[in-house]
């Protein structure tokens, strides 16, 4: 279920109920850099694929969160993705960027990432889940470095 407020933050991006987008491009060329494609990419990248997120922030929010963008092609540290599918043994798929550095990654669970220099954020346990913790500042408590 999405929140009224993520709901206006993903409205206000493009996003509306049954959205799909071809994601042919994107899940090609992330083969050809020797990625094997998490079920759940292709379902975040067919209803979210394109769009950039805004945060809502207040007044009062000094240090708000980035943009999402999902697009995995626009970070392209894929050398960094593979370094942690070793070290945590489980595929990681990119789908995105987050605050126009850090790599949006999808485990084979749903459970979504954000890889920068040498740490690993747990975002959140589904896309919605990481979208509600990053994008709705000060709702949630800060997100597990890995």
């Amino acid at each position: 279920m999405i929140s009224s407020e993520l709901q206006s933050v993903l409205h206000a991006a493009g996003w509306r109920p049954n959205r799909r987008v071809s994601v042919t491009y994107w899940i090609d060329t992330l083969r050809s850099h020797g990625f094997s494609i998490v079920p759940q990419a292709e379902v975040i990248l067919e209803e979210f694929g394109g769009l950039e997120m805004k945060p809502k922030v207040g007044p009062s929010d000094k240090h708000a969160p980035g943009v999402v963008i999902i697009d995995p092609l626009k970070d392209g540290e894929f050398d960094r993705v593979s370094g942690w599918q070793k070290r945590l043994k489980m595929k990681l798929t990119p789908i995105g960027v987050f605050s126009g550095e850090a790599c949006l990654l999808v485990a084979e669970d749903g459970s979504i990432y954000t890889s920068w220099d040498r740490f690993l954020w747990k975002r959140g346990d589904s896309l919605l889940d990481a979208l509600e913790n990053t994008l709705l500042f000060g709702h949630r408590s800060p997100v597990e470095v890995c």
